[in-house]
């Protein structure tokens, strides 16, 4: 899979954020119905954002939702491409995705 980038840069995406999670890595992506698209992830690295600014880290965090839901729900495709594992990623503004503290 490839997405190609947008028009924004990182810092449009956390500004027009407002408040919300920067997910940088998951952990447990194999778990949820994969062919279904369900997923539920813990937060293995991420950034709380506040005012459209970065503000601490996140941890004992989860996220969870349906892939095709979700990619019916992006605001904005980020301008730069990033490692993903095996490949290059935007960054990706979603909206509406559950979030789950568990500490």
């Amino acid at each position: 899979m490839r997405i190609e980038p947008g028009d924004k840069s990182l810092a449009d995406l956390i500004q027009f954020m407002g408040t919300g999670l920067i997910v940088d890595a998951i952990q447990g992506a194999h778990s949820g119905n994969i062919p279904n698209g369900d997923y539920s992830v813990g937060i293995a690295s991420g950034f709380y954002v506040e005012n459209g600014e970065i503000i601490g880290r996140v941890k004992d965090a989860m996220i969870a939702g349906n892939i095709y839901d979700s990619l019916n729900r992006v605001i904005a495709v980020g301008d730069t491409l990033y490692p993903c594992h095996a490949s290059w990623a935007p960054a990706i503004l979603f909206d509406q995705v559950s979030v789950a503290s568990y500490g």
